[in-house]
Formats: C-alpha cells, structure tokens, sequence
C-alpha cells in the first residue's frame, strides 16, 4: 500500500459503496466536462475523437437508465494513518 510504502503508521482503510446519479447521459456528460481532469483530458482529444468517445459512452450508458435517471456504481476509498516523523 503507498501509505506503508511512504512510512505511515496505523493505517485505517474504509471502503464506501456509493451511487452517482444523474438526470440523464448528457447530464453525466456535464459532471465529466466540470471534473477538471476529466476537461482537461477531453480537451485534448481532437474533436472528432470527442465526439466519437461522447456516443460511445452514450450507448454504454443508455443501458444504465432507469426512469430517466442515471445511475453509475462506485467505491469510495477513506484512508487514515499517522504521519511519519518528520526529521
């Protein structure tokens, strides 16, 4: 783990199930433009290559939408450790 490997001590690990929804595929959209790497990484695609990526994800999550409604899983990982001392 990069917490022990970097010298942290009493490393505490909780990983949260977690549910992203939105209002529709362009709304995820929206979220993956406002998320700056995600702007900064879709920015620099030519745009034919955006577009292309943009239906892509569109078709994949066409299949997610559930009364108009979006719904994308995730894991939340919390870390806590005490710091090494500092010399």
């Amino acid at each position: 783990m990069l917490l022990q490997a970097t010298g942290y001590e009493e490393i505490e690990v909780l990983r949260v199930p977690d549910r992203m929804r939105f209002h529709s595929v362009g709304g995820f959209w929206d979220w993956c433009l406002a998320v700056s790497r995600w702007r900064h990484l879709l920015a620099g695609l030519p745009e034919d290559t955006r577009e292309r990526f943009r239906a892509a994800l569109e078709r994949d999550l066409d299949r997610r939408v559930r009364g108009g409604e979006v719904a994308i899983e995730r894991e939340i990982v919390y870390a806590r450790a005490v710091a090494p001392p500092s010399t």
